[in-house]
């Protein structure tokens, strides 16, 4: 089904909002936690980003069978992060890409930043992955650093590298072309919970990407 970019930007805002209600309701049930990680959130950032490249009498397909319920996977939601939690799921994630990438990542955690949900702990998961992930590629280095700690009731997330940096600025002039689309990708999921995500980057210098999120979502706090 082709939608014209005005009109799917408008249904995603409704979507959200009525997905928005049912959070708060329910936020531990495994549909929120299935809209988010699958991807939906992604389809949103998505939407509103080529409607702004290409203006609103644009097309744009989206894929409305079979996209709300598939399985989780392994990838999004591995059998650690089930039984043990975010922390012990970080270790291991850890663990796997210094083995199979040759990433070392330094992993600094507090027991009690540990969300309050598995569809929290899911999100996050997956977009700390992401980071890492753009380590390996993008920042020329063999190491990177990652920290997470409860701040008065936010999980604030930090990955960092002293790697390569880049123009943030620019990057985001590109509406998340390119090398920039699964950071902004995260930035939408981060934002879709009330959160927020703060880059500090500069060519050569590195880079500095900050989460922060309501531990629990259901109780949504004020993030700076």
């Amino acid at each position: 089904m082709t939608l014209n970019a005005k009109g799917l930007i408008k249904r995603a805002n409704l979507t959200a909002v009525i997905l928005l209600g049912k959070l708060r309701r329910v936020l531990s049930g495994s549909e929120f936690g299935q809209f988010i990680a699958t991807g939906w959130a992604d389809v949103f950032g998505t939407a509103r980003r080529k409607a702004i490249e290409t203006g609103e009498k644009a097309s744009i397909e989206l894929p409305l069978k079979n996209t709300y319920n598939p399985p989780l996977s392994y990838e999004i939601n591995p059998p650690v992060l089930h039984r043990n939690g975010l922390m012990a799921a970080l270790g291991e994630l850890a663990k796997d890409m210094k083995t199979g990438r040759g990433l070392a990542i330094t992993v600094r955690t507090q027991s009690d930043a540990e969300p309050s949900s598995l569809s929290l702990a899911s999100i996050l998961y997956r977009s700390i992955k992401e980071l890492l992930s753009n380590v390996i590629r993008h920042a020329g280095v063999a190491a990177a650093v990652l920290d997470i700690r409860n701040n008065s009731g936010l999980i604030c997330v930090k990955v960092q590298d002293n790697g390569n940096g880049f123009d943030f600025n620019a990057v985001r002039a590109m509406q998340g072309k390119g090398s920039g689309f699964s950071l902004f990708n995260i930035e939408d999921r981060m934002t879709f919970l009330g959160g927020s995500m703060k880059v500090s980057t500069q060519p050569g210098e590195g880079c500095c990407v900050v989460l922060t999120v309501p531990k629990d979502v259901s109780q949504k706090s004020a993030v700076p």
